[in-house]
């Protein structure tokens, strides 16, 4: 094409057309040495379903403070002549199960559809992980490239493992034992509220939080069973506020459900999720809690 030709052509109507999220399929691995870093670097050979030819993937982008930073798969080893353990590499042969890098061909990874509030394939959020869940019984685990806010609510979510890739501290890390943590505190609050007369039901009213009518729902559940409950509406659920309330045994976080969960040392008093709350009202057991995720439809009166 003329010089000419080129400069004539005017802006088109179609934009570059996006893979979807979805199942893809390791076919293989190659490396390749990197001159300007004096160095080798793993490139994954990937298919997808939905184009011809092969993808070749040599890095990965993380979330880090709102910022994407991109980190490249390098060949680096160890003393021992090994891949060096907690490299990114190291982390997604982890992830993939494989000992070694001729062991990846065939290999399937599943990126979730951005879902709800997560408007971007595979993003997670410290209280919507809908994404993540809806590929649940196709995969035999997670890997969460993010940070520990986030992913630990993923890992409250499911039952399935899931592994935290920082590389920026160049760790991975399994929630697991966070997880036992928090839950056994959890389950304990919730034995406590099943004593409890009097529910504080607890409304936020910042932009995209305000649940009054989920309230009123759960209102009228409590007063049903026999109990006592009130809506009290602020911004945010400060613990010296929340201390003129002294009649209420048990507050009800209808905002944000991590606000229950990171900071009840905050508070005097216990605060419930709606998942919580559905234990105490015989709703759901604990055991069906944790199988349908302990955080999951924070929106919604169940």
């Amino acid at each position: 094409m003329e010089d000419q030709e080129k400069l004539d052509k005017p802006i088109g109507d179609k934009e570059l057309e996006k893979l979807k999220a979805g199942k893809v399929v390791v076919a293989g691995v190659r490396i390749e040495y990197v001159e300007k870093a004096k160095t080798d670097k793993v490139a994954f050979i990937i298919k997808h379903p939905d184009q011809e030819d092969t993808i070749e993937i040599s890095s990965a982008k993380v979330l880090i403070k709102d910022k994407l930073k991109v980190y490249g798969l390098w060949y680096k080893l160890d003393k021992d002549e090994n891949i060096q353990k907690g490299s990114t590499l190291a982390v997604l042969m982890e992830f993939l199960k494989i000992g070694k890098l001729t062991e990846a061909e065939g290999k399937e990874v599943i990126i979730p559809e951005g879902i709800g509030r997560a408007f971007h394939p595979g993003q997670i959020l410290g209280c919507e992980v809908t994404g993540p869940k809806s590929i649940e019984e196709n995969i035999d685990a997670y890997l969460s490239v993010s940070n520990q806010f986030h992913t630990l609510g993923l890992a409250l979510s499911t039952e399935k493992p899931v592994l935290l890739l920082d590389p920026v501290n160049k760790k991975v890390n399994d929630l697991q034992e966070i997880k036992k943590k928090i839950l056994q505190k959890r389950y304990a609050l919730i034995e406590k509220a099943k004593a409890a007369q009097t529910f504080g039901i607890l409304v936020s009213v910042k932009s995209g939080q305000i649940n009054t009518i989920v309230a009123e729902n759960i209102k009228e559940k409590l007063i049903k069973q026999g109990k006592e409950a009130i809506i009290i509406t602020m911004k945010e659920f400060q613990p010296d506020e929340l201390l003129n309330f002294s009649t209420i045994e048990v507050f009800i976080d209808t905002a944000c459900p991590r606000v229950a969960i990171e900071d009840q040392p905050r508070y005097s008093k216990p605060m419930l999720t709606l998942k919580e709350l559905s234990v105490v009202l015989n709703e759901i057991t604990w055991e069906e809690s944790l199988k349908t995720g302990f955080i999951t439809a924070p929106y919604g009166a169940k």
